[in-house]
């Protein structure tokens, strides 16, 4: 559908203002300014976690914004949690019903967040800047 560009970086070198300029076939650019602001975990997970509701709380989200949430054990017949969920001022709750799924023991816990972004200064077709990231914890879980 047109041309692509991706970037990998570490999230630590990437946060703050950014500008990317993108030059045509008949060298007119096209400049876009965004700011990356990356959402982290206050505190951090604890190593043990008891089964229960879990609340997390998470910084440098908007008041009502939204993640990907993924929870794996190490079970093959249990089922997993892989959802978006709702962040509501800073706070993401998994309920004990959605956490009875998964075994007790060693827990992969993972928050992606998803953002599309619309450039306000684009050639004819458009165009958007996508941004994926993410953190990645280790627990374990206790009845």
């Amino acid at each position: 559908t047109g041309s692509y560009y991706e970037v990998q970086k570490p999230l630590t070198s990437f946060a703050g203002k950014h500008s990317i300029v993108f030059t045509d076939l008949n060298n007119k650019e096209y400049k876009e300014d965004f700011e990356f602001v990356p959402f982290s975990l206050s505190p951090d997970v604890q190593d043990v976690l008891t089964r229960g509701k879990l609340v997390f709380k998470l910084t440098g989200l908007d008041p009502v914004d939204y993640i990907r949430v993924t929870l794996t054990d190490t079970s093959f017949t249990s089922v997993d949690i892989n959802d978006v969920d709702t962040v509501k001022n800073g706070r993401l709750i998994i309920s004990a019903k959605r956490l009875a799924t998964l075994k007790s023991g060693p827990i992969n816990l993972q928050f992606y967040k998803e953002q599309e972004k619309f450039l306000k200064n684009a050639t004819a077709e458009g165009g958007k800047i996508s941004i994926t990231y993410g953190l990645k914890r280790e627990f374990e879980l206790k009845d």
